[in-house]
């Protein structure tokens, strides 16, 4: 049994890293060196060979691949930029339409979703609900035969929210182009006495020689560590927020997070981190450009930033701490083995 995901403020004696980390989501390097140093399974490696790929060649493909069959396709729609372009890619490619007359759609959102995109919902999405169904119901509640689509992954693939906090702090936008060892990584160690922060440069210094691709700006360094660290917590952290193991393992083989494929991090790898925007409404612009192909909102193409939509979803609470692989089942528990 081996241990696949942790929640940091659930160990006791923390790595500088952790500390500086959010204590909220799960830490584990899936490149070249193993860390933390207690066993635990990479279950996603770094790819080691990685080549050009077009971002929207990837995205038809992939909703192709999970919406074909019969089963019964739920899209988890936050309204924010991740979901909504999955959405759009749906509406466009005519396969909302299918499987609406298929009776094999169902759409999970909130009260916050429609908070958050309110257009979107009145003139695209509301005629494919037949009836509102709340997101967290589809998660508390697992069905047969069916596929849950979520948009996780898409901020690990293009960059961090993190930068943004840097960013704020220092109300300066050139941040996110600066050297990472400058202010950005001043910004991380904030927290931590003199020691700490030099064990923290040290372990970071290596990580970064550890990457497959360059690591220069602030922008790439905050992107490398979600890409590289948060990986598989990513994968894991809404099954973490499940009622019970039973639901937990049932999660697990319905949820379909759209961006975890191995040609979207080669795609992030060769390009997609790369960022040379001026401010946060050019975040993401990969997505944005084509949501604006389908809705034509120029407003929202111009303005929407980054919002973290998961806490209105889950509010982080109810969580077991550690997660283990047993084959093909999953424990999940408070207390570490």
């Amino acid at each position: 049994m081996n241990l696949v995901y942790y929640h940091p403020i659930a160990i006791k004696d923390k790595h500088p890293f952790q500390k500086v980390i959010n204590p909220l989501i799960s830490v584990m390097d899936r490149n070249k060196r193993t860390w933390p140093e207690y066993e635990y399974e990479n279950l996603f490696p770094m790819p080691t060979e990685f080549s050009k790929k077009d971002f929207y060649e990837l995205s038809t493909l992939r909703i192709k691949e999970l919406t074909s069959g019969n089963h019964t396709v739920k899209l988890l729609w936050s309204g924010g930029i991740d979901s909504t372009y999955i959405a759009c890619l749906m509406i466009d490619l005519g396969i909302m339409d299918a499987l609406l007359n298929d009776n094999r759609l169902v759409i999970g959102l909130n009260a916050d979703s429609i908070k958050e995109n309110p257009v979107f919902f009145e003139k695209f999405l509301k005629k494919y609900i037949k009836v509102i169904v709340q997101s967290d119901t589809i998660l508390k509640n697992p069905g047969n035969n069916e596929v849950i689509i979520t948009g996780e992954m898409a901020d690990n693939l293009v960059g961090s929210l993190t930068m943004k906090s840097c960013v704020d702090y220092y109300n300066n936008f050139s941040t996110v182009h600066e050297p990472w060892k400058g202010r950005p990584f001043t910004w991380l160690s904030k927290k931590l006495d003199t020691d700490q922060t030099d064990v923290l440069m040290g372990f970071l210094e290596e990580t970064v020689s550890n990457s497959p691709v360059e690591i220069l700006t602030g922008h790439d360094f905050f992107w490398y560590l979600n890409f590289n660290f948060k990986w598989q917590a990513v994968n894991f952290r809404i099954v973490s927020h499940a009622v019970n193991e039973q639901v937990g393992n049932k999660l697990i083989n319905n949820l379909a997070h759209f961006f975890n494929t191995e040609d979207f991090q080669q795609w992030s790898l060769c390009e997609g981190h790369y960022f040379e925007g001026n401010n946060w409404s050019d975040y993401k612009s990969v997505m944005k450009k084509y949501i604006y192909k389908v809705n034509g909102d120029q407003e929202y193409f111009k303005y929407k930033t980054k919002f973290p939509s998961l806490p209105a979803l889950l509010r982080y609470k109810d969580t077991f701490d550690f997660m283990y692989k047993d084959g093909s089942n999953y424990t999940f528990t408070k207390q570490a083995f």
